[in-house]
């Protein structure tokens, strides 16, 4: 990848998947360990995460609109690393602030899909899809990194390992699609 601005992309969307199928896989244990959840209990508290990808998917697409595509992915993307923390801070602590957290991290997600696939369609005019491509084969690979190292990180039942290694990764790569974005 030769282009930094889309390389930024690419490494951002592998921490976000890794961050997405984290919540997926060790969620359950966390509703269950804290809250004693039965397993439609666990189900419902995942339906505002996937309602709230779904809208935000649909709004994101209409902040093209508006705004400019990079400051939008920086700042989307950024609370949806910090939404992670916010689900640290609160998950052990209460059920419906887990849920808040939960919904934020789903929102956010939503909304930085859209810009991610606008931006690469407009940085590679000639390789679509190659760069489609080469952005799914990330987000896959952070979909299959995700419950592989967190099952490692997770081994003691440690929360702040778990989805502070995910949250600070996440910021990283924010910074990183900041810093690329802003040298054109």
């Amino acid at each position: 990848m030769r282009n930094r601005q889309g390389l930024a992309i690419m490494v951002l969307s592998f921490v976000q998947y890794y961050a997405f199928y984290n919540y997926l896989v060790f969620m359950p244990r966390v509703l269950d360990a804290s809250y004693g959840l039965s397993a439609s209990e666990k189900g419902l508290v995942f339906l505002p995460l996937s309602i709230a990808v779904v809208i935000g998917s649909f709004a994101g697409g209409r902040l093209l609109g508006r705004w400019r595509p990079r400051p939008v992915l920086v700042t989307t993307a950024a609370l949806n690393a910090l939404s992670l923390l916010l689900f640290l801070a609160v998950a052990q602590w209460s059920l419906a602030a887990l849920v808040v957290a939960v919904s934020a991290f789903g929102l956010f997600l939503g909304l930085s899909l859209p810009v991610q696939t606008s931006l690469l369609m407009d940085l590679y005019p000639h390789n679509r899809a190659t760069a489609v491509g080469s952005y799914n084969f990330f987000r896959f690979m952070g979909m299959a990194t995700g419950p592989v190292l967190g099952s490692w990180l997770y081994q003691d039942g440690n929360l702040g390992l778990l989805y502070g290694f995910a949250a600070t990764a996440f910021l990283v790569a924010v910074w990183h699609a900041r810093m690329r974005f802003k040298q054109g």
